[in-house]
């Protein structure tokens, strides 16, 4: 029932992430939960900008959809991508958002960071 009330409730162009994607937004969902509400709301308002970053940047878009950079560029890209979402939110970006980014640069999986936000936008579908 809640599952399809979500679904009902998501956007239509909204897609579903892939199951990768959506381990990875459920690990950081559940972290970030367990610190505790603020913790999390935290979190949804980073992804926020840092997805707002991203369409809004061509080169930001291009860096998360090249599996082929090198791990020091993977360092330059994501501090590039946090200096950008902190920009739009005047704050700095919570300590979980940056191990999850760490964690997908780490792993070669920033290419799922779409279907991440997605995921944890919507835990339950």
């Amino acid at each position: 029932m809640l599952a399809r009330r979500a679904l009902a409730a998501a956007p239509a162009h909204s897609r579903a992430a892939s199951s990768i994607a959506q381990k990875y937004a459920t690990a950081v969902y559940n972290g970030a939960l367990k610190q505790s509400p603020t913790a999390l709301n935290k979190v949804d308002q980073d992804l926020n900008a840092i997805s707002k970053a991203i369409s809004s940047t061509p080169a930001l878009s291009a860096f998360i959809h090249n599996p082929t950079i090198s791990g020091k560029d993977r360092t330059k890209g994501l501090d590039a991508l946090f200096a950008a979402a902190e920009g739009t939110t005047k704050t700095p970006i919570s300590t979980p958002t940056k191990n999850l980014f760490s964690i997908l640069a780490e792993n070669g999986r920033l290419v799922e960071t779409e279907g991440v936000i997605e995921g944890f936008k919507n835990p339950f579908d």
